[in-house]
């Protein structure tokens, strides 16, 4: 089946962002469309985003509050080929909705919300963020539904910030338990550079496929951050055997915990991926280091809120809270008009 006309949802987040970008790059090949939600427009960033894409060429499919109803959307959804979910995690729940009208719109291919570790690799109730996403993939493979699920480890730009105990500014790097533990790594970039091409492959059709950039360690990738940076990194190891306060939702430093855990134990490892048996180009761990050390990668931010020391994530859905606010600092560049925003929730 030929998948021409391509909906992302979650277009205005980081992830959905470089998707829908890395679409539009491909023009001869897809139509592409976002869908937009009146809530979203709300907010002046989601705002510049879609005028942005639009001015590359992407539809907008507006759907009022009102009309996020099953009849809404499956009206919505009509001529489409392909769904793409970038949702943030308290989205996924939306997914549901989403697939039954895609069914019923006679959508072809379904690519949830993943993003993320091998699900298959994780036990059963270690946070609920991946027991949400491991539960409705479950739904879509036994649905009518082609699907293609992807899995890529973590991601560079979200990964090597505060939030996840990896302090640039400060030099400084907690872990947990073996940092010669590998790990999958993935850049946004790549993922919007290969996303079109699994759309062409058929060997991606009812598939979970696996990526990453690279395969790296903790203190592999300090090294590479060190060099960059001309400096010496501290790295902390913490031999907790548990994560802390595992498993409770919403609770995000518990995720944070959860991550360092999964990964300390060998569980972020990502094998058989697709791109490196197609030899596709990826970032490597250094040029990413070298990228972030010299203030060139796109669209770092670090915000603070001083008097409530509140941290808020750039899908305006996560917030985080930190003992220390943080200066202010913007640096953008032209071929990504979006705020990463990073938190140090300590």
């Amino acid at each position: 089946m030929h998948i021409r006309n391509v909906l992302v949802c979650g277009a205005t987040g980081q992830l959905g962002t470089y998707i829908t970008n890395g679409l539009l790059d491909s023009p001869d090949d897809f139509n592409v469309s976002i869908l937009v939600r009146e809530i979203g427009l709300q907010d002046p960033s989601k705002q510049a985003v879609v005028t942005v894409l639009q001015s590359r060429g992407a539809k907008v499919v507006f759907v009022p509050d009102v009309s996020f109803t099953l009849e809404g959307l499956i009206e919505s959804l009509q001529g489409f080929d392909c769904v793409i979910s970038a949702v943030g995690t308290p989205s996924v729940e939306s997914q549901y909705i989403m697939l039954e009208a895609a069914l019923r719109a006679g959508v072809q291919r379904f690519i949830p919300s993943s993003w993320g570790f091998d699900f298959d690799k994780l036990p059963q109730d270690v946070h609920p963020v991946w027991d949400a996403k491991r539960k409705f993939h479950q739904t879509l493979i036994d649905s009518d539904m082609d699907y293609t699920i992807i899995c890529l480890g973590v991601i560079y730009e979200s990964f090597f910030t505060p939030f996840f105990r990896f302090d640039l500014q400060k030099r400084r790097v907690l872990t947990r338990g073996d940092p010669d533990a590998k790990f999958a790594v993935t850049s946004y970039s790549d993922i919007a550079r290969w996303l079109p091409k699994m759309l062409l492959d058929p060997a991606c059709r009812n598939a979970h496929v696996n990526v990453y950039s690279q395969i790296v360690t903790f203190r592999e990738a300090v090294e590479c951050f060190e060099e960059a940076a001309g400096a010496p990194f501290n790295m902390e190891i913490e031999s907790r055997a548990s994560p802390w306060r595992c498993g409770q939702a919403n609770c995000w430093c518990g995720f944070t915990d959860c991550v360092l855990y999964i990964i300390a134990q060998g569980g972020a490892v990502i094998d058989n991926a697709w791109n490196v048996a197609r030899g596709e180009q990826s970032t490597s761990m250094r040029e990413f280091a070298e990228r972030v050390v010299t203030r060139r990668l796109p669209a770092l931010t670090y915000l603070a809120i001083r008097g409530e020391k509140t941290l808020h994530s750039p899908s305006h859905t996560r917030v985080a809270r930190s003992r220390n606010a943080i200066m202010v600092e913007s640096v953008l560049s032209d071929d990504f008009p979006w705020p990463v925003l990073s938190a140090d929730c300590g």
